[in-house]
């Protein structure tokens, strides 16, 4: 799936009133139309309804909802927010519509306006949509602090009021709604999918409003969301006749005295993730560990008893996973050397990541490998500990872009960036997975994948896509605090 910018979408609503054709006063009517059927679906009758509109585009959808829903027999109060001195048409025109049915309409100029909240009222945030570019002022600051502290449960149309829609613009989290859910239009917003942003969408819906399939197919953008329909093309297939020479040789380095478990982890998920055979080498003190933990697994063991200080590698290794639980002593470092710039694909995580980066070694890595840090680890790799999430995405796609590498920036929405320049944000996970483990269970799945032949690409987007998928179900079966990354691994299907 794309995703745009705002001004992109603005373009493609332009589009659809070009080319469907179709009346803006009629687009506004759509996009209402499918906000109420979601909302009749799942609200009774009985529900109060407080709507909260700005005077434009994004009011007026607030507006035509009213009325749908008046007309539906729901208790509904609007309020259209005067934070300027004339609405846009379409604002209007839903104005006119709604006296033609008699509503009431309260209007907020202050905020001792706003209305007293009634028990068990919802608010519907219908006040500003995609394009904000700086935060909040005046009235419309106020009102959204008004709401956010009146009312438990609210509802964005789009976008919540006092977010940008983008990535990377600066906004005030004081005075921006946190929605319960986001009911947003044709595709989630580019802000969705960051720590900084996301957290004030609540659950998103995606609604269809017939949008013009042909301006988006044809505009173009680097961000796309991986669906779990584009996932099912990914997995690996399996023919009747094949053996398990036929799925891959992985290597894993990992482990050190202390963590040894990040290299049962990552053996385990490597395995799981249908590999042919797996090699892992560890220190020597973890032989007995590894060989009761993942008796399916061979073993290469280090001379050193507590660290990894070599590795041989075998010709028959069809990809390399680094780093789970490894350390970062120095002569580790040595170790992965020589396995740097080798043309064997490779996922680069955790402490491998920290010991390229301390000895600023990435000029020395083979292209085309997949580094899968989280945002302390690629603070490191870029050498800024002040960046923040938002910034770490596109940072990271220019990083990936320069070194002709793959990145995995690990989160909530995991972000895919490739040396093209692309990012391709995961859309499967749970904050369950938030637990000491999970990222070696993702580093073993995609060394696994790879091994399996897959492209770096689609190892990285199918590996990212199933491990978020484990972690849904393991969090439902365990429930959300009680899961651990093994847990993960259990659900791998």
């Amino acid at each position: 799936m794309k995703l745009f910018s705002s001004e992109q979408i603005r373009q493609i609503d332009e589009a659809t009133i070009q080319n469907v054709p179709i009346a803006s006063i009629d687009l506004v009517e759509r996009a209402a139309i499918a906000c109420f059927e979601w909302i009749e679906e799942r609200y009774d009758d009985d529900v109060i309804f407080h709507v909260f509109c700005g005077m434009g585009n994004n009011g007026a959808d607030g507006l035509a909802l009213s009325r749908l829903l008046l007309k539906a027999g729901y208790d509904v109060s609007v309020h259209p927010i005067a934070h300027r001195s004339s609405g846009n048409p379409n604002f209007d025109r839903n104005i006119e519509r709604l006296n033609e049915i008699g509503a009431d309409l309260d209007y907020i100029s202050d905020i001792k306006d706003l209305p007293q909240p009634q028990d068990m009222a919802v608010a519907i945030d219908a006040i500003l949509g995609t394009g904000i570019d700086r935060g909040l002022r005046g009235i419309l600051k106020d009102a959204v602090k008004g709401i956010m502290e009146s009312y438990d449960h609210i509802i964005s149309i789009d976008v919540p009021t006092g977010l940008p829609s983008d990535l990377g613009v600066k906004f005030g989290s004081s005075a921006c709604i946190s929605a319960s859910h986001t009911l947003t239009f044709q595709f989630p917003k580019l802000s969705f999918f960051t720590a900084n942003t996301g957290g004030y969408t609540g659950d998103i819906h995606v609604l269809d409003i017939g949008l013009d399939e042909e301006k988006i197919h044809d505009i173009k953008t680097p961000y796309f969301l991986t669906t779990e329909w584009e996932a099912s093309f990914l997995r690996p297939s399996r023919q009747p006749f094949s053996h398990k020479g036929n799925y891959g040789h992985a290597l894993l380095v990992a482990g050190h005295k202390g963590m040894l478990g990040a290299s049962i982890l990552s053996s385990k998920a490597c395995l799981r993730s249908g590999c042919g055979l797996l090699t892992t080498h560890l220190p020597s003190a973890g032989e007995q560990i590894l060989h009761t933990a993942v008796p399916e697994a061979m073993l290469s063991l280090d001379s050193h008893e507590e660290w990894v200080t070599q590795v041989d590698l075998s010709s028959k290794i069809t990809a390399i996973g680094m780093g789970p639980g490894l350390g970062t002593n120095k002569e580790t470092m040595y170790a992965l050397k020589p396995l740097l710039s080798i043309d064997i694909p490779k996922v680069i995580d955790a402490d491998a990541i920290n010991l390229i980066s301390q000895a600023n070694a990435w000029k020395d890595v083979h292209t085309n490998v997949i580094v899968t840090p989280h945002l302390g680890e690629f603070r490191r790799m870029v050498g800024n500990d002040d960046l923040s999430a938002d910034d770490a995405i596109n940072e990271a796609r220019s990083w990936a872009k320069e070194h002709g590498h793959i990145i995995v920036l690990k989160g909530a929405y995991s972000a895919i960036c490739t040396p093209e320049g692309q990012v391709h944000f995961n859309s499967s996970g749970h904050p369950g997975m938030a637990t000491a483990g999970s990222g070696d269970v993702l580093t073993g799945i995609i060394t696994g994948l790879l091994a399996q032949g897959l492209t770096p690409f689609n190892a990285a987007r199918f590996g990212a896509w199933i491990h978020g998928i484990a972690g849904q179900e393991a969090a439902e079966k365990r429930g959300e605090h009680a899961m651990i990354a093994s847990d993960i691994i259990d659900q791998l299907f």
